[in-house]
């Protein structure tokens, strides 16, 4: 075991020492009819001395003539549940498998043997009984613990992602504010530490506008009705979306300096075209929308001593895809730098360079220039307000590929939930200028200009939570203005998905 790793787990033990609640006993045991005879050799005080157990006072009686303590099974609980509390894992793992052999289906002896054995250097040991108990018992709160110390198990045999999962399995069974903050808190603890990096996410949206496509049939140049009729396909066309996004990350190891982690991240967006969205493009089908894309990512983060944020570098190439086609592929050259500004204000720089080499459509290769900043602040009235501003410039080969974008964003999320659900509201505008657009064989005046609204509002729903994943709702709406209809849009969205507590 790495000397990080003894560190933490012992930091691991003190933790779970201060937070390990009363467990409950499952049900009552006559006091009398049975006993465990123990030397005091386990560690019990002197004869007729107390033993402190979370505040209740425990008489030891007076040893026999052999000098053996005689102990209840009552009192063998607490004393090994206190001794666990106090660091003293030998005394409670020899009680509770005295406890055990009294009475083998003793969740709470179980318990307290895993827990001790996970102290004492045993993790295989700690695991299995820690398992045993979680699939035994419908007690929340020894599920709860059993979680936690296989949590701890699976850490110490370097399994941190099992550790993970068992943390979310906590979660489930956390019944107060309290056990959810400890567990969220030895999630990230354990996070931390793990090279690897898994996330998974869905949604599932019904909008009006799964295309992109116009909001009217007619297309029109500059106020100019040039009496050409859009296309069905061209048009906006309702559906659903559903997308779903997987993205693996494995870290190097590095220190509080420097860190680099490579990635690689799936995605996909499929559509399902409503009856009216057939009628209005018989033609058409929700694969010919269908979009994916498959990325390898590497990313380098440094921190300089006395820096008041990262320093971070990265490259991605990629391979995107739509309508079953083969769109491009795309390579990625990113530079960022964050800083604290003030007590509770964040900003940070990016700036991206990105080659595209297209495969299908009108814009030919293209070659981005980036730059984006953003600015994050807490505000004493109990929300977190942030504003983003982004520059793009585009050059393309061909004429309609080139272009130049600013966009603006701000963002609102209070500290707390109001009732049930934690809101968050984005509103973006952006403004988009093709200088050298072409229609057909002919230019169109001043170019193209598109503006562009939107709206979305976050609903997430924290008590409503499995293994730490809460529902969220998401409401979106968008309009885009151009000086050519066929860029006239309209969309309204609803999506269903779950983000993580932790």
């Amino acid at each position: 075991m790495g000397a990080w790793r003894l560190r933490a787990a012992a930091l691991w033990h003190r933790r779970r020492r201060r937070h390990l609640p009363m467990i409950p006993v499952l049900r009552k045991r006559p006091r009398t009819t049975a006993a465990i005879a123990l030397l005091l050799t386990l560690g019990w005080t002197a004869p007729g001395a107390s033993q402190s157990v979370d505040g209740d006072a425990v008489t030891a009686p007076a040893p026999d003539a052999s000098g053996a303590v005689t102990l209840d099974l009552d009192q063998s609980r607490a004393l090994a549940r206190g001794a666990l509390r106090q660091g003293n894992a030998g005394l409670a793992h020899r009680l509770a498998s005295a406890l055990l052999r009294a009475d083998p289906a003793d969740a709470e002896a179980r318990l307290i043997l895993a827990a001790s054995a996970a102290q004492l250097g045993e993790p295989a040991l700690a695991y299995a009984e820690a398992l045993r108990v979680h699939g035994q018992t419908d007690n929340r709160a020894l599920r709860y613990e059993a979680a936690h110390v296989a949590a701890e198990a699976a850490f110490l045999q370097g399994r941190e992602s099992l550790a993970q999962i068992w943390l979310r399995a906590a979660a489930q069974d956390a019944d107060d504010d309290a056990r959810m903050r400890q567990t969220a808190q030895d999630y990230r603890a354990v996070r931390a530490r793990n090279p690897w990096r898994t996330q998974l996410s869905f949604s599932l949206a019904p909008t009006s506008n799964i295309n992109n496509g116009a909001s009217t049939d007619r297309l029109i140049v500059n106020g100019e009705n040039t009496q050409a009729t859009l296309s069905g396909d061209a048009q906006a066309l309702s559906g659903m979306e559903s997308r779903a996004v997987a993205q693996l990350g494995y870290r190097l190891a590095g220190d509080a300096g420097q860190m680099t982690e490579f990635g690689l991240r799936l995605e996909n967006r499929s559509y399902l075209l409503s009856d009216s969205a057939k009628a209005r493009a018989p033609g058409a089908r929700g694969a010919d929308f269908r979009y994916g894309s498959v990325e390898l990512s590497v990313n380098r983060h440094l921190r300089r001593p006395g820096s008041t944020g990262p320093l971070s570098f990265g490259a991605t190439v990629g391979q995107s895809f739509y309508g079953g086609r083969d769109l491009g592929q795309y390579l990625q050259l990113r530079a960022g730098r964050g800083a604290t500004l003030a007590p509770g204000v964040n900003g940070a720089l990016t700036l991206l360079v990105e080659r595209q080499w297209r495969a299908v459509g009108d814009g030919g290769d293209t070659d981005t220039l980036a730059l984006g900043g953003q600015l994050q602040r807490h505000f004493a009235a109990g929300f977190t307000g942030g504003l983003r501003l982004g520059l793009m410039h585009v050059a393309g080969e061909m004429r309609n590929a080139r272009q130049n974008t600013l966009s603006l964003g701000v963002n609102i999320v209070p500290d707390r939930p109001w009732g049930p659900v934690q809101p968050g509201l984005t509103l973006g505008a952006s403004l988009r200028d093709f200088p050298d657009y072409v229609l057909g064989l002919a230019s169109v005046p001043d170019g193209r200009q598109d503006t562009r609204l939107s709206a979305e509002l976050e609903l997430l729903f924290p008590k409503l939570d499995a293994w730490g994943f809460a529902p969220t709702l998401t409401l979106t709406a968008a309009r885009g203005s151009s000086n050519i209809s066929r860029f006239d849009t309209r969309q309204l969205g609803v999506s269903l998905g779950f983000r993580s507590l932790f």
